[in-house]
């Protein structure tokens, strides 16, 4: 302290063999020691800590090539984008417990966040979007596993068919908005979708046929409630026994010009 009070340089001293543990204990700053050539690593030897050495102007990267932990860097207070920025690894930031959503906001990108471990079900929880989790390669499967709603996934331009492949059941699409064009576009069946509770108005407005209607099993009865008119109940195949016994009336059956056998 004598020393210093005289004017003898950091430096001077530390050539003398001043260590820098004296050196500190005498009252000399960090910012000082490192102005004078002492290495990040004897700092750290001599007791100085993180936080000092942020504060005194060492960089992420010089504390990182001293040994100090990804977990100690962010107890210092060292912003993820700065630990990303000296080349710490996302699943060395995962490890020392940076979350999920400190990440994307330092700007990692979906797909290095599942390439590094993270799962589908943080993801969401961190706000990524269905939308960005399937531009990211995440499959619709386990979009649904992780809790996605039908909506969500409708919404994010999943196709009804990759939705049905996924294991969505009709009830499901049906409450979701899919539309009855789109399901039988996808490929379920007139019985399906009778089965989910399609009405025979909605199957004849998406374009089912009176005969495929017929061959589901609807009732005339049904299709005739439905709208279908008995000329096209005649060409779809249904007798005229089966037209009376619908509640057709003669002068209908007439006015078709069902013939009388």
């Amino acid at each position: 302290m004598d020393l210093i009070a005289a004017g003898v340089s950091m430096m001077d001293l530390i050539a003398a063999g001043a260590s820098t543990m004296d050196l500190i204990a005498a009252g000399v700053s960090t910012m000082d020691l490192i102005a004078a050539g002492v290495s990040t690593m004897d700092l750290i030897a001599a007791g100085v800590s993180t936080m000092d050495l942020i504060a005194s102007r060492v960089s992420a990267k010089e504390l990182i090539a001293a040994g100090v932990s990804t977990m100690d860097l962010i107890a210092a207070g060292i912003s993820t984008m700065d630990l990303i920025a000296a080349g710490v690894s996302m699943m060395d930031l995962i490890a020392a417990g940076a979350s999920t959503m400190d990440l994307i906001a330092a700007g990692v990108s979906t797909m290095d966040l599942i390439a590094a471990g993270v799962s589908t079900m943080d993801l969401i929880a961190s706000r990524v979007s269905a939308k960005e989790l399937i531009a990211a390669g995440v499959s619709t499967m386990d979009l649904i596993a992780a809790g996605v709603s039908t909506m969500d996934l409708i919404a994010a331009g999943i196709s009804t068919m990759d939705l049905i492949a996924a294991g969505v059941s009709m009830m499901d699409l049906i409450a979701a908005g899919a539309s009855t064009m789109d399901l039988i576009a996808a490929g379920v069946s007139t019985m399906d979708l009778i089965a989910a509770g399609v009405s025979t108005m909605d199957l004849i407005a998406a374009g089912v046929s009176t005969m495929d209607l017929i061959a589901a099993g609807v009732s005339t009865m049904d299709v005739i409630a439905a709208g279908v008119s008995t000329m096209d109940l005649i060409a779809a195949g249904v007798s005229t026994m089966d037209l009376i016994a619908a509640g057709v009336i003669t002068m209908d059956l007439i006015a078709a010009e069902v013939r009388w056998i």
